[in-house]
């Protein structure tokens, strides 16, 4: 089977990355032909609020121009709605939208309500015109299901084997955030709260992103803040924590919670928005 696999990124700590890279390389051990269209190879402007937008066009440029060339796909599958675009332009028996979360709300919680009720229109509009869509949790696929002509849930996984053995660990008891630092994480609540936590209990913040978010728990002495680190590293610090902390306002099936439990470390507190 030839697939193209539309993602905005199939590399890095981020949890669509993680599982996109990870689906392409079993859909090619499987024996498949993966095309793939990603950031990692398509202009784009890597600044808020210009990176969807011009990933989008690039992407569906080089689609429409793999369309010229007569390029066929059995499949084409994109993963969040920035990626449709360009998998609409191809030329594919059948076309797959994978959501990992809820576009609209996104939107409206990082940039407004009147941003929120475009993406609404474009996502009702893009879900009506995929033959599959895909969710990875439960309330996403309640949410599409009133649009997509088929809307399953897949739930999201990650393979336990793959976990480091050993972890890392600055101070214990040890609690971990992984993830971009944005508002939508919530980020600026856990940096609220670091001020509340017990002086024994360290804090440590991997990603990268708005810092400024962050800045008032850097100055703290039981905070430690390490920036991006490769995923390897990035699980290392889950296994050395007794906890993961994810204050996000908006989440889809966040694949950090899920390696934590795969881990044995807990997951705290479990109130995201599913």
């Amino acid at each position: 089977m030839r697939i193209l696999m539309v993602s905005p990124r199939v590399t890095g700590i981020g949890g669509v990355a993680q599982h996109v890279g990870r689906l392409i390389e079993l859909l090619r051990g499987d024996g498949h032909e993966v095309d793939v269209i990603s950031v990692e190879g398509t202009p784009h402007v890597p600044l808020k609020g210009l990176y969807n937008p011009s990933f989008m066009a690039s992407s569906y440029l080089s689609a429409l121009a793999r369309r010229l060339r007569g390029e066929g796909y059995d499949v084409a599958h994109a993963h969040n709605f920035p990626a449709w675009p360009a998998a609409s332009a191809s030329r594919a028996g059948r076309r797959i939208l994978t959501v990992h979360g809820i576009f609209s709300s996104q939107h409206r919680e990082l940039h407004g309500a009147l941003a929120g009720s475009a993406a609404g229109r474009l996502e009702r509009a893009w879900a009506r015109s995929a033959d599959a869509l895909t969710c990875v949790s439960r309330r996403a696929c309640e949410h599409y299901s009133r649009y997509a002509r088929r809307a399953v849930w897949i739930p999201n996984a990650v393979d336990p084997e793959a976990m480091p053995r050993e972890g890392i660990t600055i101070g214990d008891p040890q609690v971990v955030y992984v993830g971009r630092l944005s508002r939508e994480k919530g980020v600026d609540v856990l940096a609220e709260a670091a001020g509340l936590l017990p002086r024994e209990v360290t804090l440590v913040i991997v990603g990268s992103g708005d810092e400024g978010l962050i800045g008032r728990a850097l100055g703290l002495p039981n905070v430690r803040y390490v920036g991006y680190q490769p995923h390897e590293a990035a699980l290392r610090y889950i296994r050395g924590s007794r906890a993961l902390v994810l204050p996000s306002r908006q989440e889809g099936m966040p694949t950090a919670a899920l390696e934590a439990m795969a881990m044995g470390c807990r997951w705290w507190p479990p109130t995201y928005r599913s």
